[in-house]
């Protein structure tokens, strides 16, 4: 009897995820030949298409293989599957990729070296041994090269490099780790290193500047070194004298500088890090992460007045080879002057860093998206990002809303948002906008969104500062598209942000404590709780009002915020206060007093950051702030020095948390002479009993907490805590910042919903 033919079926695969930059094409063409199938796989705008062809045992056998054998860090969301008509094909192909953008992002996140490629990099008889820019199908840099859809070596800054013959054999052959990774190079053909003096004449070439630049770090000097997303100084970690020359260069006199490490073993001798923060600071997005120090290797001026440390792991090879010669950690801090755009270009930090780095370690590797280090915490066991950036940008997030709707976040800590239909993409870290190079980088992040994942936009949404520079941008471009840029309040998008994050359904209670934001009237708004439904946005209640003297000059002098506090409180009487006559010349008070009185540029303010930096005065933490949240963060670090004690009195009356009762409670227990971490301690649970209250005047069993006053781990802690404890359920930022970074996301979610504003629930539902 003649032998049966096996019927052919022939299936399409479209597939969407994170299914570009992963290794995912050469994982298909593996399964495929391992299952007899003839097929091919190619990379389309937004996704992956697959043609294979086959008996249908072995098709189910390869379709049940692509979801249970995908490898790390391949993600996938949709299949849409089909059945063709068979075509008899043999052999299956990685076939040309189609260009073009469809919106649906596939772009993945620059990844830290991989164990394997770290191993062969270390090995003598690699051919990759000591070679800096190694990498492989699942790691190295990607966003950072990244030009245009779909995610080709054609369509990225190694395009400059073409393989050698060694490599070419490696990207063709199907057995091999780099079969079709488009980031493949070697010595041979690879991008190479030079280093710079500050005259720019060249020192060192290849190898030899890793040995060189361990030299120069060894003798105190700060290195510039081109990072996966741009320039980093560094210097010796142990050396005080070297720290205070890069804080004076950089301007930078205070705010703590992170620190990398060798190894998991380096880092667990200069802080105490859980289960969760192990695992955090080895993730392949490779953010740095804050833990508590120990030991004392790292010079005190890293991070001056902070039991916190940031760690971090090597990103890249370079990063690894320069590690191992120097042998102990190093700060590693971003290569700007302080509110400028990080260097990317090696002219361009030639230019901006040659007041400050003594050398450069360069190398000729174009970065095409300028991106910071990224930065994390881990509160009640979980991680908490506090700026999203290299390692999660272009992650998505679940989102519905208006295709092609962006958004412009903030003026500080700015990102920007674009709406995609079912999803949404959050920008890289774009820092404050306060300078015409930060605005300039805002507006080329904004057109690297729009080229790389959709055709343009088709609404524009701001913050309701009209005075911001990311709102001023967004009005105009919306004048250019010819329609008027939706305004959102500050505080709303702040709540909507966390709602979008966890894919809440309304109704639920959103409190949002933050440093200031426009939320209606002439008011500095910062304490706001609502009310969250389909029917709109209600505010229920906010902080008592207190002026803030000089408006935005309070922000950055605790001792103003806690003068319109003292004002507030007992009248011209405050001005005579010995913490006030210790804190303020007599000509400060008169003017002051003066304009307090006349309630001139004295704005009312609703705000709990600057209750806190209010308290950090009276408290004796700080009569001015060092950087934005330095007040803030004292009074949390003394509070964690304490035991827990019993909360002042806050009540809820009128819909305003009156801190009155509060203030006089606490300054009596400081002229008794109680001890003044206790009473941080005191205040911490305060706040978090007030938003138990807020919660039951809202009564939804759903509670969101966002805004920047709740990446105070403990206040998060103890307020998480306390509505557990009352019955409810509580949702806090996690994958996004409470802070402005996420601000954007909150902007597309509060107007895809129509909430742009909030509505006053009157005094007699109270």
């Amino acid at each position: 009897m003649a032998k049966r033919t096996p019927t052919l079926t022939r299936l399409r695969l479209d597939v969407t995820g994170l299914v570009q930059g992963v290794g995912f094409r050469p994982f298909v063409a593996r399964l495929a030949m391992q299952h007899r199938l003839a097929g091919s796989v190619r990379n389309i705008a937004g996704s992956v298409q697959i043609e294979v062809e086959g008996s249908e045992d072995a098709l189910g056998t390869f379709e049940t293989g692509l979801a249970s054998l995908l490898p790390a860090p391949a993600r996938i969301d949709y299949i849409e599957r089909r059945e063709l008509a068979a075509i008899g094909q043999h052999g299956f192909a990685i076939e040309a990729s189609t260009g073009g953008n469809a919106g649906t992002p596939t772009l993945l996140p620059d990844t830290v070296t991989c164990p394997e490629c770290q191993a062969e990099m270390r090995n003598p008889a690699n051919r990759r041994y000591r070679y800096p820019f190694i990498s492989c199908a699942t790691c190295g840099p990607r966003y950072s090269i990244v030009e245009a859809q779909p995610f080709d070596r054609a369509r990225t800054a190694l395009r400059d490099f073409p393989m050698c013959a060694a490599c070419a054999a490696e990207y063709r052959n199907p057995s091999d780790r780099r079969f079709h990774a488009q980031t493949i190079s070697c010595h041979a053909c690879g991008p190479r290193l030079s280093m710079r003096n500050s005259a720019g004449s060249i020192v060192a070439a290849d190898d030899a500047c890793i040995a060189a630049a361990a030299d120069a770090l060894r003798s105190g000097q700060i290195l510039a070194l081109k990072g996966i997303g741009g320039f980093q100084l560094l210097v010796d970690a142990a050396n005080e004298a070297a720290v205070a020359r890069l804080r004076v260069r950089k301007h930078r006199p205070a705010k703590p500088l992170a620190v990398m490490l060798s190894s998991m073993a380096a880092a667990e001798r200069v802080a105490e890090l859980c289960a969760a923060g192990r695992a955090l600071l080895s993730d392949r997005a490779g953010p740095i992460v804050l833990a508590q120090r120990c030991g004392h290797t790292i010079a005190a001026n890293v991070a001056p007045d902070s039991p916190m440390i940031g760690l971090m792991l090597p990103s890249s090879g370079l990063h690894t080879l320069l590690l191992d010669a120097f042998g102990g950690p190093l700060v590693v801090t971003s290569g700007n002057c302080s509110d400028l755009p990080i260097a990317i270009d090696n002219d361009e930090a030639m230019l901006a860093l040659g007041g400050i780095a003594d050398l450069f370690l360069m190398h000729d590797r174009r970065i095409t998206n300028r991106l910071d280090d990224s930065l994390a915490q881990i509160v009640l066991h979980s991680p908490q990002l506090l700026r999203r950036a290299r390692g999660y940008v272009p992650q998505t997030l679940p989102l519905k809303a208006e295709r092609g709707t962006l958004a412009f976040g903030a003026q500080q800590k700015n990102t920007l948002a674009l709406a995609l239909g079912e999803l949404a993409v959050l920008s890289q870290h774009g820092g404050d906008l306060d300078t015409v190079e930060a605005r300039a980088q805002h507006e080329t992040m904004a057109s690297t969104l729009l080229a790389l994942l959709d055709d343009g936009p088709s609404r524009v949404v701001v913050d309701a500062n009209a005075d911001y520079a990311s709102s001023i941008a967004g009005h105009a471009l919306a004048a250019r598209i010819g329609t008027p840029a939706l305004a959102v309040w500050h505080h709303l998008a702040h709540v909507h942000a966390c709602i979008a994050e966890h894919g809440l359904t309304l109704p639920c209670s959103g409190i949002a404590w933050d440093g200031s934001g426009i939320g209606g009237g002439a008011v500095v708004r910062g304490g706001e709780c609502f009310s969250l439904s389909e029917a709109g946005a209600v505010r229920i209640a906010s902080l008592h009002p207190f002026p803030l003297p000089g408006g935005d000059r309070a922000a950055e002098e605790p001792r103003r915020a806690a003068l319109g506090l003292m004002y507030a409180f007992e009248g011209k009487a405050a001005l005579e206060r010995p913490e006030i006559l210790r804190a303020f010349s007599a000509s400060e008070r008169a003017t002051l007093g003066s304009m307090l009185e006349r309630e001139v540029r004295c704005p009312p303010c609703t705000s709990v950051g600057r209750l806190f930096d209010a308290v950090a005065f009276l408290l004796g933490l700080r009569d001015r702030s060092h950087f934005e949240g330095d007040a803030a963060m004292q009074v949390q670090f003394a509070a964690e020095r304490a035991e827990p004690g019993p909360p002042f009195a806050m009540p809820l009356t009128e819909r305003a948390l009156d801190w009155r009762p509060m203030l006089a409670e606490l300054l009596a227990a400081l002229e008794s002479g109680a001890s003044r971490d206790t009473l941080a301690a005191r205040f911490h649970a305060t706040l978090a009993r007030a938003a138990v209250d807020l919660a039951r005047l809202a009564g939804h069993p759903q509670v969101v907490l966002s805004g920047g006053c709740f990446q105070n781990r403990l206040l998060l802690t103890l307020t998480v805590n306390h509505l557990r404890n009352a019955g409810f359920t509580p949702y806090w930022p996690k994958a996004v910042p409470p802070n402005d970074g996420g601000l954007a996301l909150g902007q597309l979610a509060a107007a895809r919903l129509g909430h742009l504003v909030a509505t006053e629930a009157p005094l007699e539902d109270a």
